[in-house]
């Protein structure tokens, strides 16, 4: 007797189930709501500081080497050819990360994306529930900012960086101001490009 229930017993795992409806549900092909990330693997550490130096080098070469190469500096026409480069090195980092973007992700939809970049509502550590007054903790956070940023602590932490880096001081400062010139005056591409700058800078 046990053998002939032993026999009746499928062999293959269980693929299907039933609704309240007595309709069939295939399990294979049921979606996972609960996570669009196909590999939750840790990156290596090479795979890690490869990410980090396509984002991070191409922007000080393009800058601060290829830049002078091209353009006198000094001039109008420098500060713009720097700003045009860095803009094409913030343009690279976008396209970088929605390459690696889309090959972490099942779906590559707009709520798969705000999930894998925690781009969601602060949640309360004790209830996990939605609370947006926890916004409120970038008021002291800022305001900590700007004080430190505009007393002499701010100056004091830049020269403790010239320390292990003392390259740092000897590249050039690129002032905007320097582009209020009378050649450029009724130049309002400029605005354009600022909109380009501060859009893929936040992006």
């Amino acid at each position: 007797m046990w053998v002939e229930i032993e026999n009746q017993i499928p062999s293959k795992p269980i693929t299907s189930t039933m609704d309240h409806s007595g309709s069939e549900i295939d399990m294979k092909q049921r979606p996972n709501n609960s996570s669009h990330v196909v590999d939750h693997t840790q990156y290596s550490l090479t795979k890690i500081l490869t990410i980090w130096a396509l984002v991070a080098i191409p922007m000080p070469v393009l800058a601060f080497v290829i830049a002078p190469m091209i353009t006198m500096a000094g001039t109008p026409s420098a500060l713009i050819t720097v700003w045009v480069l860095l803009i094409g090195g913030m343009v690279w980092q976008f396209i970088l990360s929605a390459i690696l973007l889309y090959r972490e992700l099942d779906q590559f939809t707009w709520q798969a994306i705000k999930g894998r970049i925690w781009l969601q509502a602060p949640k309360d550590p004790h209830s996990g529930m939605t609370n947006y007054k926890l916004f409120w903790w970038l008021v002291p956070a800022f305001l900590f900012y700007a004080v430190v940023e505009a007393s002499p602590a701010g100056i004091f932490i830049g020269e403790l960086i010239l320390i292990p880096f003392p390259i740092l001081a000897e590249l050039p400062v690129l002032e905007l101001s320097a582009l209020a010139v009378p050649e450029l005056e009724g130049s309002w591409w400029i605005v354009g490009l600022a909109v380009i700058s501060c859009l893929f800078n936040y992006l």
